[in-house]
């Protein structure tokens, strides 16, 4: 009677004792989660603050330039910074706070600084209307860059956490004596609200409205139904739970969900689809394979047949790499015989067992839809007459390619070569223009272009 009396308490403390194991295990988890996030935000933070004082004082450089080959230099260090703080700004987790002057005036610095650098490599010089802008954007840069400044000084002091931000919606920072995160964005957006119009001919002009994806429907998805895409997605026999860590308010707004595989030993995986359309923008993990048993042909090959399961048609590989046993794998859409570029997915296979760990399809869903396209008015062997003697051409394609206005143009790819190194020459197939030149790079880790 005595050990009967024991059995009830015993199967109680070992119910709590794996209770607690399974709650501290969740905890774990979610610190994991919150950290890898934070690492994330403060990265996008930092690299945001260290471009616009870069753009600044290239900007203020700018003013003292008297030659146009250095000015074009200049012009092009500050679009491709801007570009960069574009995306920085657009990574950090202020979903509530309109950050579109913001946003627009990185766009319009970046492309002006590039349409006067095109302009100056063609022989036309500032006129005197543009420099007065430019002064006006050094100002503004000016004034962005000391307020950001200051939110970076407020970060550090009252230690903020942006994880922490995003969860609360961005609400204000630990001491309620301090400025918030808020209130230093809105300062911004107010003093970008009036910046200076740029009337030329690059993407970002008073005229073009702000590009919304093309490969969405306008379907609702509702987070129930998104849950569903997903375990289709990852598979329903590979997974433990699902739950929902939050949501994105972006250019494409998501749901985003954390998965627990069956295989403990398998990391969590992280997947946002989103809430137009029902469509995976991305699902990564953090994957690794110290043993390589597939080669990156038969990488490829698994990265294929998953695109197509999931019904991706016409989709042709590009370019692969590998790191630490993961293959990267770039795939374009292809019609009528033509690489599209702009519709581009990455498939990430891990090479130890052919699981797919990661999927980014953010420039397929911003740029995918079927193209009317143009007929070529060069044929192949008229475009060849604009390539450069020096080169040996091993291969030509049709190609659309994005430009740096953020259009498409149809294009005639060149695969050649000159003194051992291998180029992609793009000349334009309406106009003979050469639109873009690219160096091929192959590597121990695949091949990449420059």
């Amino acid at each position: 009677m005595k050990r009967r009396h024991w059995i009830l308490p015993m199967i109680l403390a070992t119910a709590l004792a794996v209770v607690s194991l399974w709650g501290y295990d969740q905890y774990r988890q979610k610190q994991q989660y919150n950290i890898y996030m934070e690492n994330i935000y403060e990265k996008s933070f930092y690299n945001l603050v260290s471009y616009t004082q870069s753009i600044e004082g290239n900007m203020s450089k700018l003013m003292a330039t008297a030659t146009p080959a250095q000015y074009s230099l200049i012009l092009t260090d500050i679009w491709r910074q801007a570009e960069s703080a574009g995306d920085s700004l657009g990574q950090l987790p202020i979903s509530h706070i309109a950050l579109d002057n913001t946003a627009k005036f990185l766009n319009q610095i970046g492309d002006f600084s590039y349409y006067l650098a095109r302009n100056a490599t063609k022989g036309k010089p500032i006129s005197a209307e543009e420099w007065r802008k430019l002064e006006e954007l050094h100002n503004y840069s000016a004034d962005m860059k000391s307020q950001l400044l200051a939110l970076e000084q407020d970060v550090s002091a009252n230690h903020i956490s942006w994880s922490e931000i995003m969860q609360k919606g961005g609400r204000t920072l630990n001491n309620q004596e301090a400025p918030t995160v808020d209130s230093h964005f809105e300062d911004i957006e107010k003093t970008m609200m009036d910046y200076p119009s740029l009337i030329y001919d690059g993407p970002f002009s008073e005229s073009v409205e702000r590009r919304e994806p093309l490969g969405l429907t306008d379907k609702s998805v509702s987070y129930e139904q998104a849950q569903k895409i997903a375990e289709n997605f990852i598979g329903k026999d590979v997974i433990a739970s699902i739950k929902k860590i939050g949501e994105d308010k972006g250019t494409i707004p998501t749901w985003n969900m954390e998965v627990t595989p069956k295989n403990a030993s398998r990391p969590h995986i992280y997947i946002n689809i989103s809430k137009k359309g029902g469509e995976v923008v991305w699902m990564t993990s953090s994957a690794t394979a110290p043993k390589q048993n597939l080669t990156v042909q038969q990488a490829t090959d698994r990265a294929s047949a998953f695109l197509e399961e999931k019904g991706y048609k016409d989709m042709t590989v590009t370019y692969a790499q590998h790191y630490n046993g993961i293959a990267i794998i770039n795939f374009a859409y292809k019609q009528d015989n033509v690489i599209v570029y702009p519709d581009l997915i990455k498939v990430k296979v891990s090479m130890g067992d052919g699981n797919i760990v990661g999927f980014e399809g953010t420039g397929y869903l911003m740029s995918h839809t079927q193209r009317k396209l143009d007929k070529p008015s060069l044929t192949e062997q008229e475009a060849r007459e604009f390539v450069s003697d020096r080169l040996s051409i091993k291969s030509a394609r049709l190609a659309v390619i994005p430009t740096p206005a953020k259009n498409e143009v149809l294009t005639y790819e060149f695969k050649a070569e000159f003194a051992g190194e291998q180029y992609l020459v793009y000349i334009n197939a309406l106009n003979g223009n050469e639109e873009n030149i690219l160096k091929i790079l192959t590597t121990n880790n695949g091949v990449l272009t420059i």
